[in-house]
């Protein structure tokens, strides 16, 4: 009798199962069957990003209005040259979309993130994202992060910071931006053809000579020293330039 019973149960889950696939194959393809009935844009702006409007990517997924896709069906709707579209603006990290049930076409959008803006004297502007790439400047959009300009600006923007040359500064300025105290005091950065990097604070007066990008942990300790316990004693704008480049020493001058 258990026998029996355990079989029953088995053939039970068996069938079970298979109405459950049959059911989500019905759907599906009732779902493939139907007509884009509206799109829906998602942009994700946690970080408060606005280098794309809801407009801009429908400009882009129907060639400006030329290709529609309400009212086109599923099948006709590549997915993939939607996303390899939107992918391809500069200030979208990544896209992703699918077909809802409802008939909608729904897009999802992840924005750039920068961290930095490339000033240049003799050239546009540019920003550096988190992830080390340089997208352009927005004339719609202008994002409150720390400035980089020096000698070394040209070949960021022709090599970008994902590189191993440049992953040392890609690294301090992903280290400053995550911090919210130094992301609020360091104002701009210069960096020479060395990869020499020199602060010049928000607040203070001092020019801050960092030096190349290493021991970015142990350097911003000896910083933290010098806004706690120097600067309380002697003034805030005591010292013209404070040098963080040798080791366990902070000289002031």
């Amino acid at each position: 009798m258990k026998i029996k019973l355990r079989l029953n149960r088995g053939i039970q889950a068996l069938i079970a199962g298979s109405v459950i696939f049959a059911l989500i194959g019905f759907v599906e393809n009732k779902s493939y069957d139907k007509v884009c009935n509206k799109v829906v844009i998602q942009i994700d702006n946690q970080f408060k990003n606005y280098f794309i409007t809801d407009s801009d990517v429908l400009d882009l997924i129907t060639l400006n209005g030329t290709s529609p896709l309400i009212g086109k069906p599923f099948s006709e709707i590549n997915l993939k040259e939607i996303e390899n579209a939107i992918g391809a603006n500069p200030y979208v990290l990544n896209a992703e979309a699918y077909k809802a049930i409802t008939g909608n076409l729904v897009i999802f959008i992840n924005q750039q993130r920068p961290i930095a803006r490339i000033i240049r004297d003799d050239g546009p502007d540019a920003y550096i994202t988190s992830k080390g790439t340089v997208v352009p400047v927005s004339p719609y959009y202008t994002a409150r992060v720390m400035v980089l300009r020096g000698s070394y600006a040209d070949d960021l923007i022709k090599n970008h910071l994902d590189n191993p040359e440049n992953r040392k500064l890609l690294q301090l300025l992903q280290f400053i931006y995550q911090d919210e105290f130094w992301n609020s005091q360091i104002a701009e950065i210069e960096v020479d053809e060395q990869q020499q990097v020199t602060f010049y604070p928000q607040v203070t007066r001092q020019k801050i000579e960092f030096g190349p990008p290493e021991e970015i942990d142990s350097k911003f300790r000896k910083l933290e020293i010098f806004y706690q316990e120097i600067l309380p004693h002697k003034g805030w704008n005591h010292y013209a330039s404070v040098n963080l480049k040798f080791r366990d020493q902070i000289i002031c001058e």
